[in-house]
């Protein structure tokens, strides 16, 4: 015979189960966010180094007005690389750091299911009598409120590191692309002068 107080044990609990389910478990596996944005930055870091290298050749073997602004062009570009590269290694953070926000709130809901599964088992006895409902209310009540704070509490700190991400995400200004550069030409080698051999008339 089914027990005739089990609706409404799940009715009690539902809110809390609907909690955790909403928040999430937080895990993002391998090869999620954080890595792929990780191994973002690593590939700006390896761009940047090509860069300055790129600036270094360029500097020793070329010189002019149009050397200069094409150097400089490609200074503000390596700069933004290196501006990607940071904020890329923050957003991977911060992301990480919302995963672990998410992780420690459902590890809380979770436990306050346990803990309130523990309760029902122990008032299985009283499930029949008046203060065993009534004991199991107030335990699902209180319960609930903790539950409550803690999404709350979970909210509230992701609100902060959304923000801190919407600032990350702005946009970085590049410079223009380079018109078209007249490099001078090599010196063409001087021509072998020509013999005209002249005969002699008879």
């Amino acid at each position: 015979m089914s027990d005739p107080l089990a609706r409404p044990v799940d009715a009690l609990v539902r809110p809390i189960a609907d909690l955790a389910d909403g928040l999430g478990s937080g895990v993002l596996g391998p090869h999620g966010p954080a890595d792929a944005l990780t191994a973002a930055t690593d590939g700006l870091t390896t761009l940047h180094e090509q860069g300055s290298a790129a600036i270094a050749a360029l500097d020793a073997a070329w010189n002019g007005p149009a050397a200069a602004s094409a150097l400089d062009k490609l200074r503000t570009v390596t700069a933004a690389v290196t501006d990607l590269a940071e904020r890329g290694a923050q957003i991977a953070a911060t992301v990480s750091r919302a995963a672990g926000t998410v992780g420690t709130g459902a590890a809380e809901l979770d436990g306050l299911l346990e803990s309130f599964a523990r309760i029902t088992r122990d008032l299985t006895p009283m499930r029949g009598t008046l203060e065993g409902q009534v004991l199991l209310l107030g335990a699902a009540l209180e319960h609930l409120g903790k539950a409550i704070t803690v999404a709350v509490g979970v909210e509230q700190q992701l609100a902060g590191q959304g923000a801190a991400m919407q600032t990350l995400t702005e946009p970085i200004a590049l410079p223009s692309a380079p018109g078209p550069v007249s490099v001078p030409a090599a010196p063409s080698a001087p021509a072998t002068p020509r013999t005209t051999v002249l005969s002699k008339s008879r």
